[in-house]
């Protein structure tokens, strides 16, 4: 093979190369590609901490009350009156209160991501909640 020979194959080859990875690359498009979307865990939306305004300590039996629940969320006792909300991005809105204390209602926005192809994610917001004691 002379040397105008193997340019002109190498220049051919290398043009046969390059439609066939241009193809390969189309194909292999996002839009061709199917979504399968994993089961999703329900994300952690936010956190409430209740405590007293008298004492500033956490409140025995606090609760928050969260669209989407049918029965109030009691709060965990350790490290404090801490509530766990799951849930989507959004707005809620929120009744919290405990044995002995005024119930207050709070509003908080719960911001998020959607992914084209998984689960959403969620930013967990946390609200600092002081009750204030009945009588």
């Amino acid at each position: 093979m002379t040397t105008v020979n193997r340019h002109l194959f190498a220049l051919a080859f290398s043009r046969t190369l390059f439609g066939a990875l241009a193809l390969l690359s189309l194909s292999c498009s996002h839009e061709l590609v199917q979504c399968v979307i994993p089961p999703c865990v329900m994300p952690l939306a936010l956190t409430v901490t209740v405590t007293s305004s008298a004492s500033r300590l956490p409140v025995s039996g606090a609760f928050v009350q969260a669209p989407g629940y049918s029965t109030p969320l009691p709060c965990n006792q350790t490290p404090g009156a801490t509530c766990s909300v799951l849930g989507a991005a959004g707005t809620y809105e929120l009744e919290i209160g405990a044995p002995g204390f005024d119930t207050v209602h709070r509003s908080i926005v719960v911001r998020g991501e959607s992914v084209e192809c998984g689960c959403p994610l969620v930013f967990t917001e946390h609200l600092d909640v002081a009750l204030i004691p009945i009588g």
